[in-house]
């Protein structure tokens, strides 16, 4: 027995004499180099008092724990690089998920930084309690994620976002997601990060079809929120103070700090292709965003085309809400008039259907003239100068 348990204490030791090979390597290589660093104190008049101390119980101790703790970042710092951080991911997360309410499954996790690889694939998002759990069409769905950080490329196919469970009872919003994206693509120049110049060499995004639907008192976009982040409940108010403290003196304003310089953004290709909006409230408008391929362009080029995207897209959302909203009020008054044929007669009745016919018309011409003036304002915005 006293035998068995020797070998197993030399094995570990052993086992422990190789983990420790690379630091041991890296100290060796130090006091190659540099002879004296081995006991640099040596030269010191004092160096008596100074070897004493270093070598004494508490200090050696203290070696130890430090050479120990080094080791171990060392071994995790190699085996995170080799890639053993994408199967821990892959198995922690979805119980760190669990924990916050979330069913969360990852098909293939590959995280492989000395490899330059990081690459998610079959990731499925739901609520605990959604009914789309074990079905085809979870909440969120991301086909493959593909990312090379040190050279700034990524590569995102395939996410799917299904509308909310309030809107999942009509037949239409179970068939038509609330966001899907066909392929997005980002390639920086990392080394631009560091300059006052950064060097986007690509940006191209393919196959959008965004849904905005107003129901149930509510938007698609806003109750999809509502189910990914319950509302948390609201604080008691703190009990007021019995003699209020009286207001500290006004400090002197500091110096304000000099603003740091903002970096200039030039992006060599922006190609935007086959992208859809629609908008919904009882029936559905889609907008098409027009194809656009763009080459050298800077920061405040982009900016001013995403502010004219913005206001154009708020444009439309707001012209054909209206539109929407006077189609409702005609069709009220046309299913009014039609009602009044019995008890009325045919002559009052018709006067009414033609006066809610002539709402519904006047509402369809509101919402199509906004839609039409909205996707002509994109044209002229996409045309490169």
């Amino acid at each position: 027995m006293r035998k068995a348990l020797n070998l197993i204490g030399r094995a570990l030791r052993g086992l422990v004499w190789i983990l420790a090979l690379p630091i041991r390597w890296v100290g060796y290589g130090i006091a190659w180099c540099f002879r004296w660093l081995r006991k640099p104190w040596a030269r010191l008049p004092f160096s008596g008092a100074v070897g004493r101390a270093y070598d004494s119980k508490p200090l050696r101790v203290v070696r130890k724990v430090v050479f120990a703790l080094t080791c171990v970042i060392v071994w995790l710092v190699i085996l995170i690089g080799a890639g053993v951080l994408g199967p821990i991911v892959k198995l922690a997360a979805p119980p760190i998920a669990a924990t916050m309410g979330y069913r969360l499954s990852i098909g293939t996790c590959v995280i492989c930084p000395f490899a330059n690889t990081v690459r998610i694939a079959d990731l499925r998002l739901d609520t605990k309690d959604s009914p789309r759990i074990g079905t085809d069409a979870p909440l969120v769905r991301l086909t493959l994620l593909d990312c090379a950080p040190f050279s700034g490329y990524v590569r995102i196919e395939g996410i799917h976002v299904e509308n909310p469970d309030t809107f999942a009872a009509d037949n239409y919003y179970a068939q038509h997601e609330l966001f899907a994206l066909g392929l997005a693509e980002v390639d920086v120049d990392v080394p631009s990060l560091l300059t006052d110049t950064i060097s986007v060499e690509l940006i191209r995004i393919h196959g959008i079809r965004a849904l905005y639907a107003f129901a149930n008192d509510t938007t698609n976009v806003d109750a999809l929120i509502a189910q990914l982040v319950p509302p948390k409940p609201a604080a008691e108010p703190a009990p007021e103070a019995a003699s209020p403290e009286p207001a500290p003196a006004p400090e002197e304003p500091a110096t304000p700090a000099k603003p740091a310089k903002a970096k200039d953004i030039q992006i060599a290709v922006v190609d935007f292709e086959d992208n859809i909006v629609t908008i919904r409230s009882g029936i559905s408008i889609p907008i098409p965003l027009p194809a656009m391929r763009l080459e050298n362009i800077d920061s405040r080029d982009l900016k001013t085309r995403l502010e004219a995207v913005s206001d154009t897209v708020k444009k439309s959302v707001d012209g054909v809400k209206k539109g929407l909203g006077a189609i409702g009020d005609g069709a009220s008054k046309l299913y009014d008039g039609a009602s009044g044929l019995i008890g009325d007669g045919a002559k009052d009745a018709s006067a009414a259907l033609s006066s809610g016919a002539e709402s519904v018309g006047k509402a369809l011409s509101s919402g199509s003239e906004s839609v039409g003036e909205a996707v002509k304002g994109l044209r002229d915005m996409f045309k490169k100068d």
